[in-house]
């Protein structure tokens, strides 16, 4: 429900946002919201207008099936009219048949290789940059991900008051500017 105030910070700032979206429930911690909703096709119509990006936010089993992750982009490509160009793992789960997976589904970008229970730069770095499949480099450009939301809030990983969260996310905006 808040895809229009955020949207609209974005273009305050001459930014635009990617926004990831579940096509289907596979597993008891993945999303429940339906992607058919009117209330949630409303939000991504803002999303698109706004020229905020859409992605695909794959499934939990989709990091290790073969099949699910083309069959989740295919769905989401239907819903919301549009190739889907990167995406992101729910919960960041990643394994070594991964990769493959995003590359049999034509993933352009991926934005899953950070913490799930820590915040910073896991790939040591925030630049984007090539994946590699253990021999040479593949097609598939890794946009690192420096914070993700539920280590802030999520009382199974650090429950921090919104005002903590402000600190520590301040804290990587300044170590980010200080390395350009």
């Amino acid at each position: 429900g808040n895809f229009n105030y955020i949207s609209g910070l974005d273009h305050s700032f001459a930014a635009a946002s990617t926004f990831f979206f579940v096509s289907r429930h596979r597993h008891k911690l993945d999303p429940t919201y339906k992607m058919t909703s009117p209330l949630l096709r409303k939000g991504v119509d803002i999303l698109q207008r706004r020229g905020c990006d859409i992605g695909l936010h794959g499934t939990i089993p989709s990091a290790g099936n073969s099949g699910f992750l083309e069959l989740e982009k295919e769905e989401l490509e239907f819903i919301i009219g549009r190739e889907i160009a990167g995406g992101r793992q729910h919960y960041l789960c990643y394994t070594d048949a991964t990769l493959p997976l995003w590359q049999a589904a034509n993933i352009k970008y991926d934005s899953t290789l950070g913490f799930s229970d820590y915040t910073g730069y896991r790939c040591g770095t925030s630049f984007p940059f090539q994946l590699h499949d253990g021999e040479k480099q593949v097609a598939l450009l890794e946009i690192p991900l420096i914070l993700m939301d539920t280590v802030l809030f999520l009382e199974s990983k650090r429950h921090l008051p919104a005002a903590d969260a402000w600190r520590l996310i301040e804290r990587h905006l300044q170590e980010t500017r200080a390395n350009n």
